[in-house]
């Protein structure tokens, strides 16, 4: 793809409604403040110095080419604040599971040499790690249920890791996985969004480190 190409898919990707802005907005990573003129670039998770050339294709691609205002980026790039930031901004914008997907496959199918982290498979997750998971998808979406709790005493957070891993059978007895779960009150649906983008930036920020 050529390079303007790609600043206009990246800068496509990456427009998301802000109330303060009145509007369809890029904002910068590092400073939140909307691109209203030039950008540059910034790979987030890969360094194209980190690919053979015959295989950079496969990261220059919004899920690591975030739009950045050229002064944030010469003067803050290279901090590793920067990176986190920019994982934040990027999961919020075009989510977690998405960037996932994307960074996973670099090693599991391309064999690019890049950290592999930690990608623990579903069925093998600890029903414990719920609430982690939980918390870092209630930051990414700005979402703070009053209750996690269900009349009977169960999480809600471990009933959703429970049913997205495979592992509801235990609670088939008690509960329907449809409508909204008694006592968070949370559509199942929204539920099993969050587990997903929670299990994912967790794998990413365990790559960042």
């Amino acid at each position: 793809m050529e390079r303007e190409a790609q600043r206009q898919l990246a800068y496509r990707r990456y427009l998301s409604y802000h109330s303060q802005q009145m509007g369809m907005v890029v904002l910068c990573p590092w400073c939140q403040e909307a691109i209203s003129e030039g950008f540059d670039l910034h790979e987030l998770l890969v360094k194209r110095s980190a690919v053979p050339v015959e295989k950079q294709d496969l990261i220059m691609v919004p899920e690591n080419q975030v739009p950045v205002h050229p002064g944030c980026h010469l003067f803050h790039g290279q901090k590793k604040d920067f990176k986190l930031r920019g994982l934040w901004h990027a999961a919020r914008t075009i989510g977690a599971a998405n960037i996932g997907s994307w960074y996973s496959k670099l090693w599991l199918d391309h064999g690019l040499s890049v950290p592999h982290g930690i990608l623990v498979p579903p069925e093998k997750l600890p029903l414990h790690r719920a609430p982690r998971l939980f918390d870092l998808a209630c930051k990414l979406i700005n979402f703070y249920p009053p209750e996690w709790e269900t009349p009977t005493g169960d999480d809600v957070r471990v009933l959703a890791l429970a049913h997205w891993t495979g592992r509801w059978k235990p609670f088939a007895r008690k509960y329907q996985w449809q409508g909204a779960i008694a006592g968070a009150g949370i559509w199942v649906g929204k539920l099993d969004d969050m587990v997903v983008q929670g299990y994912w930036m967790d794998y990413l920020l365990g790559v960042v480190g």
